[in-house]
């Protein structure tokens, strides 16, 4: 077959079908300039962030008012500007009185103290909301360096957290809390009975502590030993239904005749749900005469055999 008959053929092809390959190339035309259209105005994908800092980690069904969230965003960014251009002052009376009080003892230097470990320079942030309690807010704000600036991008870097507590008062204001802090309650309980008085005053509730203030009086004209490591469970916090002991780490040994004031700490979540209920002195003692630090077995033993009185004292924390 020579090329003038395939030509012919081509041709005779064209003209035979020449509807149906208009049709082809009308759709594909169609089908061209739909996709331009659609590839111009596509539109932008958008990246889903996780990053939602109004909504609690501890329950992501809690979220803190639009509001709020935006006066609390405002609240710490004036703080950590005041921590980043050293108007720590400015700062620290950010703070609330009982913070103030209770976490740092009214004293500015041990602020200073906590602000170094936290920020010891310049630093960039981001908040989260931790936990929510009734109108209190629990954030999370962690510290980082100028990453760009540091040049530490796509490396490990080191961070530093803390927890920081926003309460809404009564006319509207924030009030502020750092270093843990964040309740100060009266439980004003107290048990005695012939050789003890035992007043649990206060409770300090930081984030993950509860520290109570008690006042111990002794009634005797001997000592009494509360709590000395000789022995297990000597002070526990009753949570719910469990017995927690106490992160005192003193001894507690009372002179004849002596009042002591004394804080005991326990471990307790804030937002863990749970009640605490009341505080067991579970094995006081009456002696005649202390063993002391050094003493052997035998020596303790023996003095708590021949003690005067050995009992325990239960006091109800929360009614």
């Amino acid at each position: 077959m020579n090329f003038t008959d395939v030509r012919l053929k081509i041709i005779r092809f064209f003209r035979k079908n020449k509807v149906i390959i208009m049709v082809v190339v009308l759709i594909w035309l169609v089908i061209f300039f739909v996709n331009q259209l659609l590839r111009f105005y596509k539109k932008p994908v958008e990246i889903d962030n996780t990053y939602k800092p109004s909504y609690s980690v501890m329950s992501s069904s809690s979220k803190v008012p639009k509001e709020m969230h935006s006066s609390i965003e405002a609240v710490i960014k004036q703080y950590v500007n005041y921590c980043n251009n050293n108007d720590f002052d400015m700062a620290y009376n950010m703070l609330s009185k009982d913070c103030k009080m209770y976490a740092f003892n009214n004293d500015f230097d041990k602020y200073l103290d906590y602000l170094y470990i936290k920020m010891p320079t310049p630093k960039k942030y981001s908040i989260q909301d931790y936990s929510n309690i009734g109108t209190n807010y629990i954030y999370s704000v962690k510290y980082t360096d100028d990453l760009l600036a540091t040049g530490l991008t796509n490396r490990d870097y080191t961070y530093t957290e803390e927890k920081m507590v926003f309460k809404k008062l009564a006319d509207g204001k924030i009030e502020m809390s750092v270093g843990g802090y964040y309740d100060t309650k009266d439980v004003k309980s107290v048990s005695e009975n012939d050789y003890l008085k035992v007043d649990i005053q206060r409770k300090i509730i930081k984030y993950s502590t509860e520290t109570y203030l008690v006042k111990l009086t002794n009634r005797t004209d001997n000592i009494i030993v509360i709590e000395d490591k000789k022995s297990k469970d000597e002070i526990q916090l009753l949570v719910s239904n469990e017995l927690r002991g106490n992160e005192y780490y003193g001894n507690i040994i009372l002179q004849p005749n002596e009042t002591r004031n004394v804080e005991i700490e326990f471990e307790k979540f804030v937002d863990d749900n749970k009640k605490s209920k009341s505080i067991s002195f579970n094995n006081v003692r009456v002696l005649k005469e202390y063993y002391g630090e050094n003493a052997t077995y035998d020596e303790i033993s023996n003095a708590v055999v021949n003690a005067i009185a050995k009992f325990s004292m239960t006091v109800y924390v929360e009614k």
